[in-house]
Parts: C-alpha cells; structure tokens; sequence
C-alpha cells in the first residue's frame, strides 16, 4: 500500500494476479486505463484485441 511499481511483463495472467491498476498499450497508445476489477469486465474483448499473439 502506497508504493507504485511499474511491471512490464508479458504474462498478463500474472501481471493481472499481482496489480491493482492496469494499463495496456498498443502500437504506442494507451487502449486501456483503469483498475485490474474493471479490466477483468472486459478481459474478452480486450484480451481479443491486444493481447493475442
């Protein structure tokens, strides 16, 4: 509680386990900003979008 890390990691299950804020970017843009518990309601979609190989 009030230290900020910045991960950046290639797993997103684990960065997912381990963060509170979560901030996926693409081709240089941010496409999401906002709590794990919000990313996690639209995880499909985004998971989808960005973050398949």
């Amino acid at each position: 509680e009030g230290v900020t890390i910045l991960l950046v990691e290639q797993n997103a299950r684990m960065a997912l386990m381990v963060s509170d804020q979560v901030l996926v970017l693409s081709k240089g843009t941010v496409v999401f900003a906002g709590p794990t518990a919000e990313f996690h309601r639209h995880e499909a979609e985004l998971k989808g979008r960005y973050l398949s190989v």
